[in-house]
């Protein structure tokens, strides 16, 4: 897998998204975002299981 690639911007109703290609998708539904020095950090948000299973 790539370590980086670009991934295209575009606007949903009045907030901005990312298409991210296949092999960046998360499982599940929700990710945490965060500001790192000049970028955005997505994480994923571990459910309670995943979260027990650490």
């Amino acid at each position: 897998m790539p370590e980086r690639v670009v991934a295209k911007l575009f606007r949903n109703g009045r907030s901005q998204a990312v298409r991210l290609p296949k092999e960046f998708r998360f499982r599940g539904e929700k990710v945490q975002v965060r500001r790192v020095n000049t970028g955005v950090l997505l994480e994923p948000v571990l459910d309670v299981e995943d979260w027990f299973a650490r």
